[in-house]
């Protein structure tokens, strides 16, 4: 059985004052390294043999407790980056759907936007992309340190089921699937959990 363990990163200075964090590459608050650092321990007893990482310095920042304690090192993809929003990449959200209401049916849901958005089609295509490293790996307990967007279009996509609206993908939360190797899609074994910092 292949397992998956999908972390999004820890809490970060623009997750903090309530922007787009997108492609900036921003860095965790306090908060966010103690996130990581009691998350460590409890990946500690997965066994996992493989972490993979954005290239974004937030999610190899909040893998580094981990991977320390663990001895493991880390491969990064831009694949598994945070959707591009372009020139909205680490401004206010609050200001930009001020401008912008109707700022998701623009830019995220439309083929073709002239605000340099990376549009959901691109989005998923670039993840689609990550996942083909994940299935070609032969390990069989995998973690891989991402983003919230990222997080809510990969899993559909693995699991061939929705995520719902209204689910929390908070900072450090582990979601994990597993696989059997006669199985086409994984199953959610667990969804966004943040127990560890409980």
């Amino acid at each position: 059985m292949k397992k998956l363990f999908i972390i999004r990163h820890g809490q970060t200075f623009c997750n903090e004052k309530g922007c787009f964090t997108g492609l900036k590459d921003d860095l965790l608050t306090d908060l966010g390294k103690e996130q990581s650092r009691l998350l460590a321990g409890v990946l500690l007893e997965e066994s996992i043999t493989k972490v993979y990482t954005s290239k974004l310095r937030r999610t190899l920042d909040t893998a580094q407790p981990f991977m320390d304690l663990a001895e493991l090192g880390h491969t990064a993809y831009d694949y598994f980056n945070e959707r591009d929003l372009g020139p909205f990449n680490g401004h206010p959200t609050r200001e930009v759907f001020q401008k912008y209401p109707d700022f998701a049916d623009i830019t995220f849901n439309a083929p073709v936007n002239d605000l340099g958005v990376e549009n959901t089609l691109d989005f998923i295509d670039r993840i689609k992309k990550g996942i083909g490293i994940l299935d070609s790996d032969t390990e069989e307990n995998l973690a891989l340190f991402t983003h919230g967007g990222t997080i809510r279009t990969l899993v559909p996509i693995l699991t061939n089921t929705p995520i719902e609206n209204n689910t929390s993908i908070k900072n450090t939360s582990v979601t994990v699937l597993k696989k059997n190797d006669d199985q086409d899609f994984y199953s959610v074994e667990v969804l966004a959990s943040t127990d560890h910092l409980d």
